[in-house]
């Protein structure tokens, strides 16, 4: 006659997987190895807030992270949607004016960049209509070291040209490694649905 396994949850089980020693064992939550693919860490879906917090969602365990955005539009049209790291898991956020530097390329042949900048722009005066919201992969490299690299790439509303495809890379160019992270507007309030993935090697 066989035993259920119970559960041995522990004080969390995102980013893992149960693993059974047998029958009469509980399960426990692992770290997955040997498979590849994305594990759902953290989920938010947002409406007017001045802007979308992920804390207490790097570590050791992932060395690069997967944010899905959707549904994203400003609630003041014409602003600058910003990306922005944190060292102290969010107590504080590095707007130095040197923090950041980035480079961006839309509809293939425009591009603009800064060796110096207080957070890493993804859009360009962004229109507000929520029929019309912008869309990207941003994908964060190596946060929990010393040089935390990034790459995006997506579709936004712009007020004057409208729809643009837009892709970019950028660094933290502060020593130190990051452990939380934001999105936030230039100016006003933000919209969206938002999810981090790390990535399984």
């Amino acid at each position: 006659m066989g035993y259920a396994n119970s559960l041995n949850t522990g004080s969390s089980t995102s980013g893992y997987v149960a693993q059974s020693t047998g029958t009469s064992s509980p399960l426990n939550f692992v770290v997955p190895t040997g498979v590849g693919g994305l594990i759902l860490l953290n989920s938010q879906s947002i409406s007017n807030q001045s802007d979308v917090e992920f804390k207490s969602v790097i570590s050791p365990t992932y060395n690069a992270y997967r944010v899905e955005v959707g549904g994203c539009y400003p609630a003041t049209s014409g602003v600058i949607l910003y990306l922005q790291f944190s060292t102290n898991n969010g107590s504080s956020w590095d707007t130095g004016s040197t923090s950041y530097s980035y480079f961006v390329v839309w509809n293939n042949s425009n591009l603009i960049g800064s060796t110096g900048s207080t957070g890493i722009e993804m859009t360009f005066s962004q229109g507000n209509s929520s029929a019309t919201p912008a869309g990207f992969v941003i994908d964060i490299i190596n946060p929990s070291v010393t040089q935390t690299l990034c790459t995006w790439q997506g579709s936004y509303n712009e007020t004057v040209t409208g729809r643009v495809d837009v892709y970019g890379g950028a660094e933290y160019t502060v020593a130190s490694a990051v452990n939380a992270f934001r999105l936030i507007m230039s100016s006003g309030n933000i919209y969206g649905n938002f999810k981090v993935y790390g990535y399984v090697a």
